[in-house]
């Protein structure tokens, strides 16, 4: 509560030896708090731990910095206690950069090592360096594994199956998630068996298999509401708002988001709240409520800027491009969405980029820019192909048959768009598809011709199915 100068000139006034004793207790009370704060006996950290870590934020700050400069087991031990909570507020980058040095300078035989090592993990899945997480993952995995750290171990395999996902391995990934799941049914965690139960709805969810995203997604948040987590009540209710989202049935969804966002913004869980405005900004687009939809995705997109979230960030910039297309200003659309791609390369987010391409393939298209349409809509189709993603694949080939078409290459545009449209409407996986509203937008607008299937296309085609 002092002003700076007056703290300044009361610290050079106290006696030197007493200083290093006193910025020594203060650290080690601060250690003690954060770990009780982070108990993990009761799963991800609460709203009164949360409130009272907000409270002595600073003060956990200098704890760690005294840690970093005379005791590294402390700072070491305040990253393991810490990064939930890091991750949770939104303070990422702060957050990877402070268990990022407790790593480098403590011993790694210490038994926080693992518990930081796992929040570093996770740290760089934020940030898309998938390759990074993995890794991590891997290596907290079998350090913990070896030192009997069964919730770590488990952890580890839950967030090694979220890394593999994001990669395009979607076996490995739910093979992972099962891993982990037993793991913890085994200890008998139920916080870790709801968060698991999430992702597993979520991977669902991405694979079209609505039945199953539902009911895993039921299971994980009951078990939440009995531990009276609220953290993890919002986020299976934005797992359900995405699950009515590709039902079509937006008033459900509305309501599952505004559930998720009235939660998160009394816990005060910044990328959570953020998360949340980007979905409803979606449903907004979804439903052409144009300015709502550009409100609350510009706020999405401050929001991820300021937290340092550039995956995020160009997440919610990809549909701000696209509601820009909408209102017919075509180089607004492209200067955002080229924003996006920007803030893409060099990470790991492979599926990501290949989203924009496609949109900038449209909006190329729509400009008569054939030719750069025509190459956008390839390389997303290529790297779709590649990541097995048959839904977008089939929509990027819808679009690249398109600009053929406009190209005079009658022939294999008809065989594009002919097949296309075959595998989308009858060949693909029986359920709704998450993406199924903006690829039937996307086709409703393009004719498709009856025509022959052509070979080339077909191989394609035939490589995700």
């Amino acid at each position: 509560r002092l002003l700076e100068t007056v703290r300044e000139y009361a610290q050079s006034q106290l006696d030197p030896n007493l200083g290093t004793r006193l910025a020594e207790r203060h650290a080690r009370f601060f250690q003690e708090l954060a770990a009780r704060a982070a108990d993990r006996t009761t799963g991800v950290p609460q709203a009164e731990s949360l409130a009272s870590l907000d409270a002595d934020h600073d003060n956990l700050r200098a704890a760690f910095d005294w840690g970093l400069a005379r005791d590294p087991e402390v700072s070491l031990s305040l990253a393991a206690s810490l990064w939930p909570f890091w991750r949770e507020r939104g303070f990422r980058a702060e957050g990877r950069r402070r268990v990022a040095d407790a790593l480098r300078v403590a011993d790694p035989s210490h038994p926080a090592a693992p518990s930081a090592r796992l929040g570093l993990s996770f740290f760089s899945y934020d940030f898309d360096d998938y390759e990074g997480a993995l890794a991590g993952m891997e290596e907290t995995f079998e350090v913990a594994a070896a030192r009997g750290d069964d919730w770590c171990a488990a952890e580890a395999r839950r967030g090694r199956g979220l890394v593999l996902w994001n990669r395009g391995s979607t076996d490995e990934a739910r093979a992972s998630y099962d891993d982990a799941l037993a793991r913890f049914t085994a200890l008998g965690r139920k916080d870790g068996m709801a968060a698991t139960l999430a992702a597993l709805a979520h991977l669902a969810w991405n694979l079209g298999d609505l039945d199953t995203a539902t009911r895993r997604n039921v299971e994980s948040q009951s078990l939440f509401r009995e531990l009276g987590d609220e953290a993890g009540i919002a986020e299976t209710s934005s797992h359900l708002g995405l699950i009515a989202r590709s039902a079509e049935d937006f008033p459900a969804a509305r309501r599952h988001f505004t559930e998720a966002l009235r939660i998160r913004e009394r816990l005060g869980l910044n990328a959570g709240v953020a998360t949340v405005q980007h979905h409803l900004g979606v449903i907004a687009f979804l439903e052409g409520s144009l300015d709502e939809a550009a409100a609350l995705l510009t706020r999405s997109a401050a929001a991820w800027c300021d937290l340092g979230d550039r995956g995020w960030q160009a997440n919610s910039l990809n549909y701000l491009g696209l509601v820009h297309r909408d209102r017919g200003d075509l180089d607004g659309a492209e200067k955002t969405l080229l924003h996006a791609l920007e803030l893409r390369q060099g990470l790991s987010a492979q599926r990501a980029v290949a989203g924009l391409l496609f949109a900038l393939g449209g909006v190329a298209l729509r400009q008569r820019n054939y030719e750069l349409a025509r190459d956008r809509f390839a390389e997303s189709a290529e790297r779709r192909a590649a990541l097995r993603l048959i839904e977008g694949t089939i929509e990027a080939v819808c679009g690249l048959g398109a600009a053929l078409a406009e190209l005079g290459d009658a022939a294999l545009a008809a065989a594009a768009l002919a097949l296309a449209e075959s595998l989308a409407s009858g060949e693909l996986p029986e359920g709704a598809r998450p993406f199924a509203v903006e690829i039937r937008r996307f086709r409703e607008s393009v004719p498709v011709p009856d025509a022959p299937k052509y070979s080339a296309v077909a191989e394609l085609l035939a490589a995700v199915r």
